[in-house]
Formats: structure tokens, C-alpha cells, sequence
């Protein structure tokens, strides 16, 4: 589900970030931010089900600080920066490609995942 989340967010920002400001702009939006909210959930029952009970406490602390670190607060933080430096336009332009980093870490989570589960 993720990884499939992961390729809507991008492509739905992809698109709406090209078009003209408008409603259809909006209409792309909104359900791209659907999305991008969606993978905070997926996190979640990945590190539950990847991790034995006993750990649960601090596979949850760890998520939610690299959530809030790498994520909620250094998106901005560096989309700001870009924009600075380019422009506002230019910047949210390349916003989608910030997809492609934990689309490419959930794929090499799954292959990871799929590998060891054939080892037991």
C-alpha cells in the first residue's frame, strides 16, 4: 500500500503543480494530500508487524522521531530553502520528487521483507 501511495502522491503533484492555478489545480490537491498523509498510517502497521511486541515502545519512538525529523519539519525547512533560492513555482515543480525517497526505501523494505520471510 505504500509504495502505491507513494506513486499517486507523486503523480497527482506532479500533474497539479503543472497545470494553471484554478479549480482543477485544487481538485488534484486535495486528494494528493490525501495521500501524502496516508503514508504516516502504512508506517505504522509496517513497524508493528516487522517488529517482535517487546520492542513496539521504541520502534514507535524511533518512527515518530524520523517522522517528525526527516519528514514533517525538514520537508518544509528545505522546500523553503529551494524556493528562496529559485522561486516558489520552481520549487513546488520539483516537490513531487520528493516521492521518489520513501518510494525507493519501501521497495527495498519489501524486497528485504519478502526475502527474509522465504529464509523462515
Amino acid at each position: 500500500m505504500a509504495i502505491g501511495y507513494c506513486l499517486v502522491l507523486g503523480t497527482l503533484l506532479g500533474i497539479a503543480f503543472r497545470l494553471p492555478q484554478g479549480n482543477l489545480q485544487l481538485a488534484l490537491l486535495a486528494p494528493g494530500v490525501f495521500f501524502l498523509a496516508s503514508s504516516f498510517g502504512t508506517c505504522s502497521a509496517i513497524i508493528a508487524g516487522a517488529t517482535p511486541p517487546a520492542i513496539h515502545g521504541s520502534a514507535f519512538a524511533t518512527l515518530t522521531l524520523f517522522n517528525n525529523i526527516l519528514g514533517l519539519a525538514a520537508g518544509p525547512f528545505i522546500t523553503g530553502m529551494v524556493a528562496d533560492a529559485v522561486g516558489l513555482q520552481v520549487a513546488l515543480r520539483w516537490l513531487p520528487l520528493a516521492a521518489v525517497l520513501p518510494f525507493t526505501v519501501f521497495l527495498i523494505g519489501r524486497w528485504c521483507y519478502v526475502a527474509e520471510a522465504r529464509r523462515c
